[in-house]
């Protein structure tokens, strides 16, 4: 494969990873309802809920159940960061360039 060929290929590839993030964080559940699993009751959809929905979670909760468990349960140290998907941006967007450069060195 050419340069230029690695280069379109990257590209299009880049994206259509856009357009996936896109495409998914534009979801929303087929119901405007949802039924609380621990009081069984019916209940709007939130952005709460609604992207615990989107993470795949099977049991979604009320505002007042939610808040209840909150209350019950303390606050936890989790080590998460909100910096989700950078590894895989930073990658796909140096993956063009060491192809590229691999391209020119091996010339």
């Amino acid at each position: 494969m050419e340069q230029n060929q690695l280069i379109i290929v990257a590209v299009i590839i880049i994206a259509l990873i856009i357009i996936k993030g896109f495409i998914d964080n534009n979801r929303k559940p087929k119901n405007s309802t949802f039924k609380c699993a621990r009081c069984k009751t019916r209940e709007k959809y939130t952005s709460r809920t609604i992207e615990a929905w989107k993470r795949g979670f099977n049991k979604i909760y009320c505002q007042n159940c939610h808040r209840a468990w909150l209350n019950n349960n303390p606050k936890q140290n989790y080590n998460e960061s909100n910096n989700g998907g950078c590894l895989s941006v930073l990658i796909v967007g140096i993956l063009p360039i060491v192809i590229y450069a691999g391209g020119k060195i091996v010339s």
